[in-house]
C-alpha cells in the first residue's frame, strides 16, 4: 500500500495541495541483474524439487605414483607400481608411458595390470635410458602400441558424477485498496501496477544474489528448500587473499589453472571496488583513442593466453570477490510451470486488492573446476 514519508496515508493526508505526479515516482533503481541477464533467466527447466544432472570427464592421461617400487633404480621390470587410487582403469596393456621425475624422463610399456591400481612396467622402452627415479614420479600416457592382427583390448572408462541442486520458492505480496486507487491526489496512476513492477525488480535482484551466495537445503514438509549458488560450489580453483588488493597475477593464475583443467574463462564478474582495481592494473596494457577532453579508464574485456573474458559489473556481486566463470556451464531456470509471475489473490475485504508474486527456481554450476573465485580481497 502506498505510504508517504512520515506515515501519511491517502485517507488521512490533510495537505490541501495535490502533489504533481508523473507516471512514475522519482526513485533510485539499482535493479540491474547482469549475470542473470547474461546466462538467461530460463536456461533450464527443472522437473523435480531435486534437480539432477550428470557430469562426465575426459579420461585423464596423467597419474601419480604412490609406491615407487623398482622405479627407484632396478633395471628389472618395475613390478607392482601403485598409482593414484581409481586411475588403474585408465591404463591398458601396451600403453607407452613417460615416467617423469627429478631424475628425468624414461619411457616404459605397461606389461601387465595385476591389480586395480597396480601396473607392471617394462623399463627402458625403445632404448630409453633406465633412470633411478626419486620422489614420486608422474606417469604420462603418450601412446599405445599393438600388433597388426591384435585382438580387441580391454575397455577404458570415464568417471560420471551425479550432481544435484534443490528448487527454491520465492514469494512476495503487494497490497493496495480501492480507496488508494481512487484517490488521485498523490498516488501513481495505478498504485497496484507500480508496486508489482517494483516488487518484480526486487525479486530478480534477490535471485541474482541467491545465484551468488545461496546454499542448498533439502526441502521437507517442514523445511523450505534452497538452492546452491556459485560461491559454495567452487572449491578447486578457490583463492583466499586475506585482504590483499586485486592484482593481474591473481587473475592470470586463476585463468591458467582453469585452462590446465580443460576449461576456458569467458566472464569475469565483479562489484564496484574490484572493477576499479581491474581498471587500474590494466592501464599499462590499454590502447586508447581518447582525446584530452575525456578522462577516465574503462575495461570491458580482458584478454590473455588462457582466454578472453567479458568483464561484468554487478551491484549484487560480493564486494571482496572476483568470479571467473565459463558462463556456458552455468544455468538458471524455473521448476516446470513455476516461472516468476504475479497473480491476484483473495483478500479479507473487497476494498483490498492483492497480488502475489511467486517463482520457483534452481541453478546448475557444471564442472566446478572450469570456474574460479578470488575471495577475501581488499574493499577500500
Amino acid at each position: 500500500m502506498g505510504v508517504l514519508a512520515g506515515i501519511r496515508y491517502p485517507q488521512s493526508d490533510s495537505a490541501n495541495i495535490g502533489i504533481d505526479m508523473s507516471d512514475s515516482l522519482a526513485m533510485l533503481d539499482p535493479s540491474d541483474v547482469p549475470l542473470l541477464s547474461l546466462i538467461g533467466k530460463s536456461g533450464l527447466t527443472a522437473l523435480a524439487l531435486k534437480h539432477e544432472w550428470l557430469e562426465d570427464a575426459l579420461r585423464p592421461l596423467d597419474t601419480n605414483v604412490v609406491t615407487l617400487g623398482e622405479l627407484g633404480g632396478s633395471t628389472d621390470p618395475a613390478d607392482d607400481v601403485v598409482i593414484t587410487t581409481g586411475h588403474g582403469v585408465y591404463f591398458r596393456i601396451n600403453d607407452i608411458v613417460a615416467v617423469v621425475s627429478a631424475a628425468g624422463t624414461e619411457l616404459v610399456r605397461v606389461a601387465a595390470t595385476p591389480g586395480a591400481d597396480t601396473l607392471n612396467l617394462a623399463r627402458g622402452y625403445g632404448g630409453s635410458t633406465v633412470l633411478t627415479h626419486t620422489g614420486l614420479p608422474v606417469l604420462k600416457i603418450i601412446g599405445n602400441v599393438n600388433l597388426t592382427d591384435a585382438g580387441q583390448g580391454a575397455s577404458r572408462t570415464t568417471t560420471k558424477t551425479g550432481k544435484f541442486n534443490y528448487c527454491q520458492l520465492y514469494e512476495d505480496t503487494v497490497v493496495t485498496t480501492s480507496t488508494t486507487q481512487a484517490i488521485k491526489k498523490w498516488v501513481e496512476q495505478n498504485d497496484l501496477d507500480a508496486q508489482v513492477a517494483r516488487a518484480l525488480k526486487v525479486a530478480w535482484m534477490q535471485w541474482e544474489r541467491a545465484l551468488y551466495y545461496g546454499r542448498k537445503v533439502q526441502p521437507t514438509t517442514s523445511v523450505a528448500g534452497a538452492m546452491d549458488g556459485i560461491l559454495p560450489v567452487l572449491t578447486t580453483n578457490a583463492y583466499a587473499k586475506s585482504g590483499a588488493y586485486l592484482t593481474e597475477e591473481f587473475v592470470l593464475q586463476a585463468m591458467q589453472d582453469v585452462w590446465n583443467a580443460g576449461g576456458r574463462i569467458d566472464t569475469i564478474v565483479v562489484n564496484a571496488f574490484q572493477k576499479r582495481q581491474l581498471n587500474k592494473f590494466l592501464d599499462s596494457q590499454r590502447m586508447t583513442t581518447r582525446t584530452d577532453r575525456i578522462a577516465g579508464s574503462i575495461v570491458d574485456t580482458y584478454s590473455s593466453d588462457f582466454g578472453t573474458a567479458d568483464i561484468v559489473l554487478s551491484r549484487q556481486a560480493p564486494t571482496d570477490t572476483v568470479l571467473l566463470l565459463d558462463r556456458q556451464r552455468i544455468k538458471f531456470g524455473p521448476l516446470t510451470g513455476h516461472p516468476l509471475s504475479a497473480a491476484p489473490v483473495e483478500t479479507s475485504t473487497r476494498t483490498k486488492d492483492a497480488i502475489q508474486i511467486i517463482g520457483q527456481y534452481t541453478a546448475e554450476v557444471r564442472n566446478q573446476d572450469a570456474h574460479a573465485k578470488i575471495t577475501g580481497l581488499a574493499t577500500s
